[in-house]
């Protein structure tokens, strides 16, 4: 009986996702959207299988720095949740 929790715990674990978000201190009503293409953009991206992990880098400075990025305008988070994997992508845009 206790294995049966155990699995369903660990299925279900998988699908949990925690993301802190960032303090906004621009006024999003003065950004183009239609712009954003203008700006650079850098991504970094952390997975985890099985809710192991995650692995690797996605902080907002490694990120910037990826993309060449000196001034963040703005900074997005893209989640892919599979039955068993789940990826977590930062974006950042800037100049």
């Amino acid at each position: 009986m206790i294995k049966i929790y155990f699995l369903i715990l660990l299925l279900l674990s998988s699908c949990t996702t925690v993301i802190t978000n960032v303090t906004n201190s621009n006024n999003l009503s003065e950004l183009n959207v239609k712009q954003i293409g203008s700006y650079k953009r850098g991504e970094t991206c952390t997975f985890s299988v099985l809710s192991i992990g995650p692995f690797g880098n996605s902080s907002i400075i490694e990120t910037a720095e990826k993309g060449g990025i000196n001034k963040i305008i703005f900074v997005d988070t893209v989640i892919k949740n599979r039955i068993l994997y789940k990826n977590i992508c930062l974006v950042v845009y800037g100049n």
